[in-house]
């Protein structure tokens, strides 16, 4: 990494990190992290913290490993979801660091499971409000943008009379069918 790639914030947080590291600690006292605490770097509008370029670099190198995690999070998500809703929201609130850890640490797919899984109850409440968001936000665009509307009728006799579904968006409808 060159020098003009540090940026002041990344500076500041390993003097941070380094002041935290030299602060005696009593006996039996947790170590310090350097995140906790209140915060102490400020950001530059005009400077990203990461630019696109090295992430994606990043990505390329660890694509695999990414894939991988990505594909065993997903199906026990999906697998928690199907056998009941809570077994799928502990499995997305276990593994909410996934993609993280998947990129920035060398590990394989297990290792990566099981530190996300030990940064998940460390930091739980961060984690929670990740994973709230990561399922509300395509909730609340789906329900801001699409309207849907469902008909179903029957006769005296339980017979079907009218099925219908109407998918429409803010530009017109999607899918009609009666």
């Amino acid at each position: 990494m060159s020098g003009s790639a540090i940026y002041a914030d990344e500076r500041a947080l390993i003097c941070v990190h380094l002041r935290n590291l030299r602060k005696k600690r009593s006996v039996g006292e947790p170590p310090r992290s350097p995140f906790l605490g209140p915060p102490t770097l400020q950001t530059q509008e005009s400077s990203p913290l990461v630019r696109i370029g090295t992430a994606m670099t990043a990505l390329k190198r660890r694509w695999r490993i990414f894939a991988l995690t990505s594909l065993l999070v997903l199906t026990s998500i999906l697998l928690g979801s199907v056998l009941f809703v809570i077994p799928g929201l502990i499995a997305a609130v276990i593994f909410g660091l996934y993609a993280p850890v998947a990129i920035m640490e060398q590990r394989r797919v297990r290792g990566t499971l099981r530190r996300s899984t030990i940064l998940s109850r460390r930091a739980l409440g961060t984690v929670l409000v990740i994973t709230l968001v990561q399922f509300a936000l395509p909730v609340l665009v789906w329900r801001a943008a699409v309207q849907t509307d469902f008909t179903l009728q029957f006769h005296d006799d339980f017979s079907p009379k009218q099925v219908g579904f109407n998918f429409s968006m803010s530009g017109g409808p999607l899918c009609t069918s009666y």
